[in-house]
């Protein structure tokens, strides 16, 4: 599917008159954070933020609600290492087995911190990470719980390469996953995994994309779970659980670029996501 376009192309923009934004937003009204490494003005080389570029996110946050921290906090500990030059489609966060992102305020960041809501109180979310995990072991791209005594979600990946999101009912799992595609076990390559889900719905209610634009579609029906997120920070790269940072990515991973929204997505409106990547990092992720 890779579609090569410069920044500011008219297929990137609102449909309205006025400013074009050169990010999701450009393609999605739902767009709530996109962080990347490749655009300087997310990452300029250095410094302790991973920075939003979605001016007015969709959920009602401000822009700077959905920054994150390089490592655990703002000093430099944990902290993934960026690869190449600031603003150059090839630059990437390096990672060693022991670093992540951390949100600066979870409780800011309404998609995320309530991502795990169903029934009455329940949302429609979507999650896009583009990364290469370089292994064919059991991690997280991302998440907050880990114990089905917390109160949160994460995504997870088995070493058959099976896709699944788990929601943590504070005693409980609310569990949704599918078998992947052949190509999918082959996760030493670069991918663009999306999640997005409707807490709303019982059946139909999960899509998962990693290496096509046409989802495998799961239905499950979470139950109904109202309680706050129990965990105080969402991660990037790992999952967070009282205080640590669990099922991190290994030695060698990459992470392109982060970014959610606040719709249940189509295929159709996740293949904006793929060409825009695409042509954002100079990437095929549907070989």
């Amino acid at each position: 599917m890779l579609v090569r376009l410069g920044h500011g192309i008219s297929g990137w923009c609102k449909h309205s008159a006025g400013n074009v934004s050169p990010y999701l937003d450009g393609v999605l009204d739902s767009v709530c954070c996109d962080l990347d490494a490749t655009i300087e003005d997310s990452y300029g080389g250095s410094g302790q933020t991973w920075a939003n570029l979605i001016a007015s996110p969709a959920d009602g946050a401000d822009q700077t609600d959905y920054d994150f921290y390089l490592g655990d906090d703002g000093g430099a500990t944990a902290d993934p290492t960026f690869t190449g030059s600031a603003g150059d489609a090839a630059a990437y966060f390096a990672l060693n087995g022991s670093q992540y992102f951390s949100s600066k305020d979870f409780s800011a960041m309404p998609t995320l911190y309530n991502m795990h809501k169903s029934g009455a109180s329940g949302s429609q979310w979507w999650i896009a990470m583009a990364l290469n995990p370089n292994t064919t072991g059991v991690w997280c791209p991302w998440g907050s719980g880990e114990e089905g005594a917390d109160v949160g979600a994460y995504g997870y990946m088995d070493v058959n390469g099976n896709r699944a999101l788990y929601t943590c009912k504070g005693g409980s799992f609310g569990y949704a996953g599918e078998t992947a595609a052949a190509n999918d076990s082959a996760r030493t390559q670069d991918i663009l995994l999306i999640v997005s889900v409707d807490l709303t719905a019982t059946t139909n209610n999960v899509r998962f994309w990693t290496v096509s634009a046409t989802s495998q579609l799961v239905s499950f029906d979470f139950g109904t779970l109202t309680a706050e997120a129990s965990n105080s920070i969402f991660a990037i790269g790992a999952t967070y659980d009282d205080g640590q940072w669990q099922y991190r990515l290994p030695s060698g991973a990459k992470i392109y670029s982060f970014a959610c929204g606040n719709e249940y997505l189509t295929d159709e409106k996740a293949a904006l996501i793929f060409t825009h990547l695409e042509a954002r990092h100079s990437r095929d992720y549907t070989p």
